[in-house]
């Protein structure tokens, strides 16, 4: 067998070569018409637009702005070649696949495609050569593809794996365990087939019928068999569990069953789906009609009807499904971007009233299809975002799922071609006066970008002609002028170019020294250091130059091009210091002036009027004073008004220690600082203990009184008592003991006075804060 095949393809090749030994293709020269484009060139001779960059190259232009209407220009004879090849290998695989290749020579009809896939990569990569070369053995394998199937159409086939995804396993009858399945493997009767998750497979008959097993499915083909001489198959599938997708061959649509165990179906439809679960079994029939028995009932769906069927019960009455939503972009037929940037694009489609989710199949294949890069359900949202997928032709529809989770018939295939465009579009400008000094406050700009594409100036979009050329006039603001231009191709590739220019009209310069410097008068400044730094405004990117008048000293620099703004250091001697400033604006307008900065080192002195108390109980404390030769004053960090150099503030106290703060600053900067500590305390004394004792004496009742006390801030040198016994009272001065901070006295009463002793205390400390206490 494999003798054989390798004869074909010795036959095969010979052919070719024969074939192809008449001559060697010869570049093609044409002339460009008059509004025709470089891209109409490629699109008319290469049949791709996108391959214009090498129609410049292999002529040696730089830009698209090189070929003009009339010039000759050459189309490379390998270009073309590569070319036709393509389309060759394309009409032979599609020639192939028409007489069956798919089932019948799976492997070689799979190295055609590969190879043809091949073929495309290497033209995206100018390899031309390569590109014919992979073209005339994508050929080649197809006509061999062709040529087995022809032999093999007497011969009976199995079904075959025709596309997949994620992991697909089987098992026969003699196998213990689940084993991979490779792509176009064969099945067997009686052989079981399973899905995992965000897995599918698609098993082909040899009638081109088609059941796809969805993710977390299993099925198992149950009979297999091909009347050849009749032109008839008969096959029987069971889907165990999970949901299948049936897309059969009309011819012989009566003789292909798809069932659910305890569940009887009788098919006249080639387009159906089903689902078994441990809740029961769904049927969903799309075309034609579908009997559905259990339980001793059977009903027949009608196009777009559904019906459920729980575990031995007899099947739900029809119900219409849902109808497929209307998709809304891309467009049919539609160009889809990716750039390195943005790798993502969003399906869209109308919602449906009534849908619970919906089902969204993309693939590349329109008819069958087949090769699914997305099956994805259920999708909740009326849209779903797609990333990463390569370069090719994808078709897409959408069915919707109702609330019992019936999928409806899928909407009508839409076409779109995604293209990875990481290329930016060129964009040219011409202008005379770019980067440069203007007096007039407008300048005009010409440029150029490739065909459909958008400029922006200063984010403001301007027209663009359809040969991609521009022109547009700004308004200049006076000094310096930024202008952003911005190309973006409907990939969404942006190429950006920026260039500044300078309006300066011709008028005198004005000079703005800063408010914030040290000024005593017009431009007369002080400074407390061996420096000052002189600060200000003029015209942007003016030169600005100053010069001691009374001695060797010269700096130079340049104002801020922006805004004007500008600052130099000049060094100081002792005393006053006298300066010429010129300014140049680049208009060449010049201005003069003069300063002077003088030397001051005296800090302020700042007087009291009257010293503050150490200790106060009241919590209002006036400061008054003046201060010589300063011009700010703070008082705890807050700014005080000065009238005439004097000053006349009151401060709350806080209970405690106040550190009072007085701090004043003249214009060069000089600092002086008064300091005081005030004492705000209303409480009176505490009182520790009374310690009273009396004893009889010989002249009468002797009583020794003592009243320990405790104050922060002093107390007083006497505390008045009253003593009373009885009806016997006496009032007298306790006197002080500082160090024990104990008030003690006695006194003798008569010896009549027996009832028992009552005393009253007053307590005082130096901020007047009394309080009477008592002993019983």
């Amino acid at each position: 067998m494999r003798l054989l095949r390798i004869c074909r393809i010795a036959a095969i090749l010979l052919l070719g070569m024969l074939g192809s030994s008449s001559g060697q293709s010869r570049d093609m020269t044409v002339t460009v018409k008059q509004g025709q484009h470089i891209r109409d060139i490629a699109k008319e001779y290469l049949q791709d637009a996108d391959l214009w960059p090498e129609i410049l190259r292999e002529n040696g232009f730089d830009s698209v702005t090189d070929v003009k209407p009339g010039m000759q220009i050459t189309i490379p004879s390998n270009i073309i070649e590569a070319t036709a090849a393509l389309n060759l290998a394309v009409e032979a695989i599609q020639e192939a696949t028409k007489a069956g290749a798919r089932l019948l020579a799976p492997a070689s009809i799979s190295n055609s495609i590969r190879m043809r896939d091949e073929a495309i990569r290497r033209r995206k990569n100018s390899d031309w050569n390569g590109c014919i070369d992979q073209a005339k053995l994508s050929r080649t394998e197809a006509k061999v593809a062709l040529q087995e199937s022809l032999d093999r159409n007497n011969v009976p086939a199995e079904a075959v794996l025709n596309d997949r995804r994620g992991n697909v396993q089987s098992r026969k009858q003699v196998d213990l365990l689940w084993n991979g399945v490779p792509l176009h493997s064969t099945f067997i009767e009686d052989e079981k087939v399973r899905t995992l998750s965000q897995s599918y497979g698609e098993i082909l008959f040899r009638d081109e019928s088609r059941l796809r097993l969805n993710e977390n499915s299993q099925a198992i083909i149950q009979k297999m068999r091909m009347n050849i001489l009749e032109n008839r198959q008969v096959a029987s599938v069971s889907l165990v569990e999970g949901d299948i997708y049936a897309l059969l061959a009309g011819s012989t649509r009566k003789e292909f069953d798809v069932s659910v165990p305890g569940v009887e179906t009788k098919i006249n439809s080639n387009n159906f789906w089903m689902n078994n679960s441990s809740e029961g079994a769904l049927f969903a029939n799309y075309d034609g009609e579908m009997e559905v028995s259990s339980g001793g009932e059977t009903v027949v769906l009608g196009q777009n009807q559904g019906t459920r069927v729980r575990s031995n019960q007899r099947p739900s009455m029809p119900r219409d499904l849902l109808p497929p939503p209307e998709l809304l972009s891309p467009d049919h037929h539609g160009m889809v971007y990716q750039t390195t940037v943005n790798n993502q694009f969003s399906l869209r489609w109308k919602p449906v009233e009534g849908a619970a989710a919906y089902w969204l199949i993309v693939a590349r294949d329109k008819s069958t299809f087949q090769n699914i890069s997305i099956s994805k359900k259920p999708v909740r949202a009326s849209e779903y975002i797609v990333e990463a997928f390569s370069s090719d032709v994808y078709y897409w529809k959408v069915a919707s799922i109702d609330q019992n989770g019936f999928p409806g018939k899928h909407s009508e295939p839409r076409l779109l071609k995604l293209v990875k465009d990481d290329r930016p579009p060129f964009l040219y400008l011409f202008s005379s006066n770019l980067d440069e000094v203007l007096i007039e406050p407008n300048i005009h700009i010409q440029g150029e970008t490739e065909r459909d594409a958008s400029i922006y100036v200063d984010d403001e979009q301007i027209e663009v002609s359809p040969d991609g050329k521009f022109t547009f006039n700004n308004v200049l603001s006076e000094g310096l002028n930024i202008i952003k231009v911005k190309a973006v191709d409907i990939a969404g590739n942006v190429s950006n170019r920026e260039f500044s220019t300078v309006y300066a009209p011709v008028r005198d310069i004005e000079i703005k020294h800063r408010h914030s410097l040290p000024q005593v008068g017009e431009n007369q400044f002080v400074s407390k250091g061996a420096g000052f730094t002189l600060s200000g405004s003029t015209e942007p990117e003016a030169a600005i130059n100053v010069a001691a008048t009374t001695r060797a000293f010269h700096a130079s620099s340049y104002s801020d091009k922006q805004n004007g703004d500008f600052s130099m250091s000049v060094p100081l001697e002792d005393g006053k210091n006298e300066f010429a400033l010129s300014v140049v604006s680049r208009s060449n307008n010049v201005s003069e002036d003069v300063f002077s900065v003088e030397t001051d080192r005296s800090a302020p002195v700042i007087k009291l009027g009257v010293e503050l108390p150490p200790v106060m109980n009241e919590n209002e404390l006036r400061i008054q004073g003046a201060v010589e030769g300063g011009t700010e004053l703070m008082l705890n960090q807050r700014a005080v008004s000065l009238s005439a150099g004097k000053f006349d503030e009151t401060l709350t106290l806080s209970p405690g220690l106040n550190h009072i703060v007085l701090k004043s600053v003249d214009l060069a900067g000089n600092e002086s600082l008064l300091e005081r500590e005030v004492h705000f305390d209303q409480n009176p004394p505490d009182l520790i203990r009374f310690n009273v004792t009396d004893k009889t004496a010989a002249v009468g009742r002797m009583v020794w009184m003592q009243v320990s006390v405790k104050d922060d801030f002093g107390l007083k040198r006497t505390a008045p008592y009253t003593l009373k016994a009885g009806d016997f009272s006496w009032s007298g001065i306790l006197k002080l003991n500082r160090e024990m901070q104990v008030y003690k006295g006695h006194l003798i009463l008569p010896a009549a006075v027996q009832s028992r002793i009552r005393l009253e205390v007053e307590l005082a400390d130096h901020c007047g804060n009394r309080k009477m206490v008592n002993y019983r």
